[in-house]
Order: C-alpha cells, then sequence, then structure tokens
C-alpha cells in the first residue's frame, strides 16, 4: 500500500486518478456512482480515492479501464 509518511494511505484526486486511467474527471464519478471504483468524500464534499485501490484496479483491467 502507498503510504505518506505518517502512514496514512495515500489519497488521490479525481484529477489524478482521471490522469492515470487517461480519462475525464467526468469518467471517474461516473465510476464512483456506478460503484466501480470507491471514494472517500472530504469535509467540502470532494473526492478522495486510495491509490493502492487504484493501483490493483488498474492492475486487474484489461485495456486500462474499470
Amino acid at each position: 500500500m502507498s503510504e505518506n509518511i505518517e502512514g496514512r494511505p495515500r489519497l488521490l484526486t479525481a484529477g489524478e486518478v482521471a490522469a492515470m486511467f487517461r480519462v475525464a474527471s467526468a469518467t471517474v464519478n461516473r465510476w464512483v456512482r456506478q460503484g466501480r471504483v470507491r471514494c472517500v468524500r472530504t469535509p467540502g464534499g470532494g473526492q478522495r480515492f486510495d491509490e493502492a485501490e487504484i493501483r490493483r484496479v488498474v492492475g486487474d483491467q484489461t485495456g486500462g479501464r474499470p
């Protein structure tokens, strides 16, 4: 699992996840609604994604898409 200095999981923004998959942020948001990837919500309503889970999804998929 990717962790930062404090030992917490590294969290990615929707934009960072989108860049990994080479898709738009709106596509990542749609994947969340469809249950294809999970996220946590920030107090301001933003989404954050566990980097280790995203990397697992990337590795599990053929063609590079979840």
